[in-house]
């Protein structure tokens, strides 16, 4: 009974639908909410940021906040999933519930903004700043930085957006310092 519980959270999930989210959690009060779904192990939420359904992940982020924490097989946050896709509401959602897994690292090393980096999603990019600065600061793999990522892969926006961002002293002294690693 349970599995096929699950299976109907699932599919609710797919669909974003709240109002079949809240009938679903009225029968079901004692369930989790983080059943883990695919052959990553992702949750309603992960589900939700994948989709681009900004109120359904609203309302799951409501009734448990940890979802917003909550790790795939790839160590993949939903905010992870979401800073690879176009929604920049579903990012600024996850933002509003928990500022902190801005600074999350997947198996790779990757945090949400280098992900955005890697698909030139500079709205996104912009979100994760303004909410999180000192992520830019995070190195990756071979102490490369989000700029080193941008040129990788072609993300010509996102690093115009990097080089001409009004960013404090110190911050810009540091991309500078990056770009000059990158033309060397």
């Amino acid at each position: 009974m349970v599995t096929a519980l699950t299976d109907e959270l699932y599919g609710i999930s797919l669909r974003g639908d709240v109002s079949e989210l809240t009938k679903w959690r009225e029968k079901n009060p004692n369930l989790p909410l983080n059943p883990k779904f695919t052959a990553h192990l992702r949750t309603p939420l992960h589900i939700a940021a994948m989709c681009g359904h900004v109120k359904f992940a609203e309302e799951l982020c409501r009734l448990d906040r940890k979802l917003a924490k909550e790790k795939d097989t790839h160590d993949y946050t939903p905010l992870h999933l979401a800073s690879e896709r176009p929604s920049v509401c579903m990012v600024k959602k996850l933002l509003d519930v928990d500022t902190g897994v801005c600074m999350d690292k997947d198996e790779d090393g990757r945090t949400p903004i280098y992900l955005a980096a890697m698909e030139d999603r500079y709205k996104i990019i912009e979100a994760l700043i303004k909410m999180k600065p000192e992520a830019i600061h995070i190195r990756y793999a071979q102490n490369e930085t989000i700029l080193h990522l941008c040129v990788e892969h072609d993300s010509l926006k996102s690093l115009k957006l990097l080089l001409v961002k009004d960013l404090p002293h110190g911050d810009a002294q540091s991309m500078n310092m990056d770009v000059i690693s990158i033309n060397s």
